[in-house]
């Protein structure tokens, strides 16, 4: 019996944030529409009003440094309490105007790797460029 094995590489995919960029190992979109209701007179729910939400994205994986990771941090923190919005690419998608909702990151025995995860949100849609999205257009009616 052959028995074949693969070697399966992680992909990391590098999202530029101003200054920092981080190796982003997973991501996680969502998005939502909020509907309210309102209870007619024979227990019938009608729906009053509707919204789309923001967009909320999840970026795990790490960010490099060669010294002290308190410079990550600080920039991290800072982007929070300013509310900077940035613009970045994932995989064929443009996001813009994305701000920074919260961070979590730790420090491994690995020299120089800081593992983080980012939660960013982002209030505009997400622009796909013409070549991505002539390969997946959608047609909605």
């Amino acid at each position: 019996m052959i028995t074949t094995y693969t070697t399966v590489k992680q992909r990391a995919f590098p999202v530029r944030l101003d200054t920092l960029t981080l190796y982003a190992s997973s991501w996680r979109l969502h998005g939502e529409r909020v509907l309210s209701e309102q209870n007619g007179l024979i227990n019938v729910s009608y729906v009053t009003s509707s919204a789309n939400r923001s967009k909320r994205i999840t970026l795990e994986g790490h960010f490099c440094f060669t010294d002290n990771p308190a410079s990550i941090i600080q920039t991290l923190d800072r982007s929070i309490r300013d509310n900077t919005r940035y613009i970045f690419e994932l995989r064929g998608m443009r996001f813009a105007a994305a701000c920074l909702l919260e961070y979590t990151v730790s420090e491994t025995a690995e020299t120089g790797i800081l593992p983080c995860q980012l939660v960013l949100y982002t209030a505009n849609g997400i622009y796909v460029p013409d070549t991505a999205a002539a390969a997946s257009e959608v047609t909605a009616e």
